[in-house]
């Protein structure tokens, strides 16, 4: 083990232990100085952070709620997907835990994926004889994956017999 200081790639002077033999660590000294230093990864970080939430800010996103450390996280992942046509539905989940759950799913949460999950879950519900059985075929033809997803929501809320209401903030059991 032994201490190393060096100069980082922003131009800061450092001062790091490292461990292992003296080959691995001068190679491991070698890649750590070529980054930013702790002080200027972090004001990075913050910038992109607050760029990402203008750019949710900008594109009418509802905000994030949770905590101070999830929500900057969750904007840039959310930023991600922001102004992408088939996330138009999961953008506006609000939850910050809930990008930070699917931060590594985004295919998963695309508009098509909700609403194959949300027909599953109608499926289920009929089964059940929760929902009854339509009496005649529910016509999707030239309506979008958003349109759809509302549609199927809202023809779940009209028609079934538990009265159980769904959460309007998040419809989609996941």
């Amino acid at each position: 083990m032994a201490w190393e200081t060096g100069i980082y790639s922003c131009g800061h002077d450092g001062r790091e232990q490292f461990y292992g033999k003296r080959k691995e660590r001068e190679y491991a000294v070698k890649k750590h100085f070529e980054r930013l230093c702790p002080e200027c990864w972090k004001a990075e970080r913050d910038k992109k952070a607050a760029d990402d939430a203008e750019k949710n800010k900008a594109a009418a996103l509802p905000p994030l709620v949770g905590s101070d450390k999830q929500i900057p996280w969750a904007e840039s992942i959310r930023a991600k997907v922001t102004g992408k046509e088939d996330f138009i539905f999961a953008l506006q989940n609000t939850s910050a835990k809930w990008w930070i759950d699917h931060r590594d799913n985004l295919e998963g949460i695309s508009d098509y994926a909700i609403f194959m999950e949300r027909m599953k879950y109608t499926d289920e519900l009929v089964k059940k004889q929760v929902l009854p059985i339509p009496e005649k075929p529910l016509s999707l033809d030239g309506m979008s994956k958003f349109e759809m997803v509302n549609f199927i929501n809202d023809y779940i809320d009209k028609n079934r017999t538990d009265k159980v209401v769904l959460e309007k903030s998040n419809p989609v059991p996941f």
